[in-house]
């Protein structure tokens, strides 16, 4: 019988290993641009995989893990895929939301009742208030139609 032989990484359960993901992290805070940054956390998992610190550093096992087994083999997964369109609704929902003006309208129509600063920050705070709560609202609903 064969047996089949598993490729473990050099740097697989080490310190290292935790780098990828916080470049991603720390990347994603500093731009403000999440995909770019979760895509360079992918690469630097990658090139990581393929040893780049040793000397049988293997460019082509960097990249062939990188797109068949990383991002094709997530994206393939329905799991994943119904978690991807969960995103992309919300990112539109959200879109949306940040595109309506009825926030802006009702804030200018009190701003001028309103002329003291301290009412107009303690204002400003519960009409953001009030938008998170609709944000957190709408992904526990998307959330719970998604499980369905």
């Amino acid at each position: 019988m064969e047996e089949v032989i598993q490729y473990v990484p050099n740097l697989y359960a080490t310190f290292w290993a935790l780098i990828p993901p916080l470049v991603a992290i720390i990347l994603a805070l500093i731009t403000k641009e999440v995909y770019s940054s979760l895509f360079v956390g992918i690469v630097i998992g990658g090139l990581f995989y393929g040893n780049i610190f040793q000397s049988g550093f293997s460019f082509e096992k960097s990249v062939l893990h990188i797109f068949e087994d990383g991002l094709v083999g997530v994206l393939s997964d329905p799991y994943n895929v119904g978690i991807l369109v969960f995103l992309v609704v919300l990112g539109i929902m959200v879109c949306m939301m940040n595109k309506a003006v009825a926030l802006q309208h009702l804030e200018n129509g009190l701003e001028d009742i309103l002329r003291q600063e301290l009412e107009h920050s303690l204002l400003r705070c519960f009409l953001e208030f009030l938008y998170l709560l609709m944000i957190i609202l709408t992904v526990l609903l998307l959330e719970a139609l998604c499980v369905r």
